[in-house]
């Protein structure tokens, strides 16, 4: 067990933390608990010691599970608030929403399952990205610019090592 002054900035610490957002804010803690004055760099020193002593350390992961712990939404716990919404939901006649309270209820113990199809752009030579690009960019009147495009992809493309091609002996990476 820790002295009063200890727990008390380990509790606010993990208040702080986990309900403020404030998260590590030491010195905000030792600030909320001690209603002394001081300067601000005694208040960032002590913070940071506190911060620092094991014991207050071990407090607040304790304290942090425990919270933790007691906010765990379990699977059965999830179905229960579920059940008891979709009632709720069947007793004022909205019966939307209890059919929706129901498929929710579905989903959680794995009886639907959602899909999702997965578009993909066909394949593309070269050639063909470096003159959709030219397309999308305006840069049609220079001849090379095609040719241009499609050397920098190919060259995006190749192997940058000796011992990446395939046939790897005796081989040079491309030059650009």
């Amino acid at each position: 067990m820790l002295p009063p002054l200890q727990e008390a900035f380990a509790r606010e610490y993990v208040r702080l933390y986990l309900d403020e957002a404030e998260a590590c804010s030491a010195v905000e803690a030792y600030r909320r608990t001690r209603k002394l004055g001081g300067t601000e760099k005694t208040a960032w020193e002590n913070a940071c010691r506190l911060r620092r002593d094991s014991k207050v350390q071990s407090r607040i992961e304790e304290l942090l599970a425990e919270r933790r712990a007691s906010e765990a939404v379990t699977r059965e716990s999830h179905l229960k608030e579920l059940a008891r919404l979709k009632e709720l939901a069947a007793e004022g006649k909205n019966y939307g929403a209890a059919v929706r309270g129901e498929e929710l209820r579905g989903k959680v113990t794995g009886l639907y399952v959602e899909r999702q199809e997965i578009a993909t752009a066909p394949s593309l030579s070269a050639r063909e990205m470096a003159e959709q690009a030219v397309a999308l960019y305006g840069l049609v009147g220079d001849p090379f610019t095609v040719e241009r495009i499609q050397g920098v992809l190919e060259g995006l493309a190749a192997p940058q090592h000796p011992s990446d091609n395939a046939g790897g002996v005796g081989e040079k990476p491309l030059s650009h």
